[in-house]
């Protein structure tokens, strides 16, 4: 597997959710049409380790990157309630699936924070955006 696989995988995966939909992608184009939340995933990290000297087994860690956006509507309650469903769906999902639909072998660590107001606040697309960050390890072994 490789980086666009998990990051398709993730995609499908997180796109599913209904809190994301077609909201869900690999490049930030999506904060100008979505309507409500939206998760950009991209790869960030990446640690490839030999199982042992002189086997053939490798194993990769890879550390994805969610960027989970919030569109303000106007209504503070609303914003603050998707907030919280948000990264309550990224949890619930990758801890229901998590070789990512078959892109790895497991997700070993999921990491979130939510800077708060103003650090977390920012202007794209002509909307104002609430944004929270989540990082992932995943394991795969390449070679068998």
């Amino acid at each position: 597997m490789s980086a666009s696989a998990i990051c398709d995988g993730l995609t499908t995966l997180l796109g599913a959710a209904s809190a994301f939909g077609a909201d869900c992608n690999s490049h930030y184009g999506v904060l100008e049409s979505s309507s409500g939340s939206a998760v950009v995933i991209q790869w960030i990290g990446l640690a490839s380790l030999k199982d042992q000297f002189g086997r053939v087994t490798d194993e990769r860690t890879w550390t994805m990157a969610l960027d989970i956006f919030n569109k303000d509507t106007g209504d503070p309650v609303a914003v603050g309630n998707r907030n919280k469903a948000c990264i309550d769906t990224v949890v619930a999902c990758l801890e229901s699936n998590d070789t990512i639909q078959g892109t790895c072998e497991w997700t070993r660590t999921i990491r979130a924070s939510r800077p708060l107001p103003p650090d977390g606040i920012f202007e794209a697309g002509g909307a104002t955006w609430f944004r929270i960050t989540a990082e992932i390890d995943v394991v795969e072994w390449p070679n068998g």
